[in-house]
């Protein structure tokens, strides 16, 4: 008798772990998007510096503390804040996913939360390059930008660069006033 209730334990528990372990019981990541990790970009967080609360001592533990407060992620802000920004304008780098930045973006003090982008150089040649039309659009309707304030990226000179090259150009309309003299002595 004792046999038998032992080899039926045994067969009860077997039973019990081919149901606990039936895949439709054991939760699925794909289910459950609040398990699976999110990716983190690079966001740019401009602030105005002005309305800083004043019981932080300096900027960045203000932007540490939105960063804590905008991220359920346990990692250390420290790992997550890139670089903070304080000439040209306020704000700092970090990593955060998409919906943190969204949240980001809602809070008092934030200017606007810009994802960071790679762009490449693409010419030497803007104003055709950009689309831009002496004639119409809106070259011509902002007086050809005056009173726009440009920036400018100093990437050095590369001169193998591919914008440097003059194959796919126009040719230049050439246009001269007065006479051309050849003499004997010049060679052009």
């Amino acid at each position: 008798m004792s046999a038998m209730k032992t080899r039926l334990l045994h067969l009860l528990v077997l039973f019990l772990l081919v149901q606990l372990t039936d895949p439709a019981l054991v939760p699925r990541i794909k289910n459950h998007p609040e398990l699976k990790p999110r990716a983190l970009n690079t966001y740019i967080v401009h602030t105005n510096h002005r309305v800083k609360p004043p019981h932080f001592a300096n900027l960045e533990q203000w932007y540490h503390s939105m960063v804590t407060i905008h991220s359920p992620t346990t990692a250390n802000t420290n790992d997550r804040i890139l670089y903070t920004y304080d000439t040209v304008l306020h704000g700092f780098a970090v990593q955060l996913t998409g919906d943190e930045a969204q949240h980001m973006a809602t809070t008092s003090g934030v200017l606007g939360v810009y994802e960071d982008k790679m762009f490449h150089l693409q010419t030497t040649r803007s104003p055709g390059f950009m689309g831009l039309n002496p004639h119409y659009g809106a070259w011509n309707e902002t007086n050809f930008g005056d009173g726009v304030i440009i920036g400018f990226i100093d990437s050095g000179i590369w001169p193998e660069s591919a914008s440097f090259n003059d194959l796919m150009a126009r040719p230049r309309e050439v246009k001269l006033e007065g006479e051309v003299h050849r003499h004997r002595w010049l060679q052009c």
